[in-house]
């Protein structure tokens, strides 16, 4: 069921408008890029409190804009038009959230002699409590690897 408003309770504040629910809480909500973004409390300060926040965050990313060097201005103007040409009507920071999912930070690159030899480092001492693997079995699985 959707959230129901008490008549006559509707307040604006700071570029945001927060309203009192009928079951008491409090709901604030702000318009910001063509989205509504609400968000429901349960005191009317802390309504206030998350207005300031997005607003803020909001304008410092307009003045982050202006920040831009040349070439990061181009590069995005290159990337919003390779999406486009590519058929996709998603944005720019969608190709950005999508790349960044699939691309994590703390990827680590390990050449196939490092695996291996972590693999026999575990062979030879088991962080699991087991028992240690022969020597011979070792070589062998070195050998086959």
């Amino acid at each position: 069921m959707p959230t129901q408003y008490e008549k006559g309770s509707q307040e604006r504040y700071n570029g945001g408008i927060i309203r009192r629910t009928t079951s008491g809480g409090w709901v604030a909500e702000i318009n910001r890029d063509g989205k509504r973004r609400r968000a429901s409390f349960d005191k009317k300060s802390k309504c206030k409190t998350w207005i300031d926040k997005e607003t803020t965050r909001r304008d410092g990313q307009g003045m982050d804009a202006f920040k831009l060097n040349r070439i990061q201005i181009i590069d995005a103007a290159d990337a919003i038009h390779k999406l486009k040409t590519a058929g996709h009507n998603k944005s720019l920071c969608h190709a950005i959230d999508f790349f960044i999912k699939h691309n994590p930070k703390n990827d680590v690159r390990l050449t196939l002699e490092q695996v291996v030899s972590a693999y026999e480092s575990e062979l030879k001492n088991p962080t699991d409590g087991g028992d240690a693997a022969r020597e011979s079995s070792i070589r062998n699985k070195r050998r086959r690897l």
